[in-house]
């Protein structure tokens, strides 16, 4: 990634420069680096969100349900219960936004 970096340079009336170095270009990748990290974060977090809830009533009804006998039924319950937290979390998420 190739940069133009603009330098000025400011005569003061003793005699002495200054060299600035404006960093526009360098600000807005930045910007956009930020907002892409941004929906990165965003996607992972939403990710997360909906596998969380619906892997862990799957993997817990599984377990209660060889435990108590009742195959299909432990399971199948806590998977949509999984699913309503899952867009419930997802529901609060986009209103923080």
């Amino acid at each position: 990634m190739k940069t133009n970096k603009k330098e000025t340079i400011l005569r003061l009336d003793d005699g002495t420069a200054l060299i600035s170095k404006k960093k526009e270009e360098n600000k807005e990748e930045e910007i956009e680096h930020r907002r892409f990290l941004g929906g990165l974060n965003f996607a992972t977090q939403l990710g997360f969100i909906i596998a969380v809830p619906i892997a862990g009533g799957a993997l817990l009804g599984s377990y209660l349900d060889q435990k108590l006998g009742t195959t299909p039924k432990c399971t199948l319950s806590l998977i949509f219960l999984g699913i309503i937290f899952a867009f419930y979390y997802i529901f609060r998420m986009i209103k923080e936004l």
